[in-house]
């Protein structure tokens, strides 16, 4: 992000502490509005371009979060439904994966498996490779899952989602795995 400049450098502050906050809360729950606004109201006081360039910055931010978010509630929505039925039945993840209809839940993620560097809380993330060969999230699988069936296969995933600053991206801790490619 650009370094703000002085005269506008304790409202950006502020802005940023309250932005940080809430995407710390699970990711389909952020109320960001205030914040854009915030962003807006502070833009059309602003000056010079330095200042007009660290506010756009930071609302291009945030609007990266509000489509996260949107995306979030959209899948939580659509697996409300679902999650009731497979609420009684236990994870899976810790042995082999149990094999279920593609279609009962929605995934809240999908790509290919491959290993990272990446630690968070010290523990091992792998990267959930999308379409355009980045990384679209990263996965927390759960203690005993052995992850070596999956790699560089299509899988999906369905796990609590949240962005994570360190990585500058969604981390899903997984509940479920399934390859999805089974037939082939």
């Amino acid at each position: 992000m650009p370094r703000p400049p002085a005269a506008i450098a304790a409202e950006i502050s502020r802005l940023e502490s309250a932005h940080r906050a809430i995407v710390r809360g699970p990711v389909d729950q952020w109320q960001l509005q205030p914040i854009r606004q915030g962003y807006q109201a502070l833009q059309k006081r602003a000056a010079d371009a330095a200042s007009t360039t660290a506010i756009r910055s930071r609302l291009d931010q945030v609007a990266r979060h509000e489509a996260a978010a949107e995306a979030a509630a959209r899948s939580r929505r659509r697996s409300t439904g679902a999650a009731s039925a497979t609420a009684s039945s236990p994870c899976t993840c810790a042995g082999s994966p149990r094999r279920r209809n593609p279609q009962e839940r929605p995934y809240d993620a999908m790509g290919m498996l491959q290993p990272s560097s990446r630690r968070v809380a010290g523990e091992k993330v792998f990267a959930l490779i999308g379409a355009e060969g980045r990384a679209v999230a990263y996965l927390n699988l759960p203690a005993g899952l052995d992850p070596r069936p999956y790699l560089a296969r299509p899988v999906g995933v369905r796990g609590t989602v949240h962005y994570d600053d360190t990585l500058h991206s969604q981390l899903i801790v997984v509940r479920d795995i399934d390859p999805l490619d089974e037939g082939k």
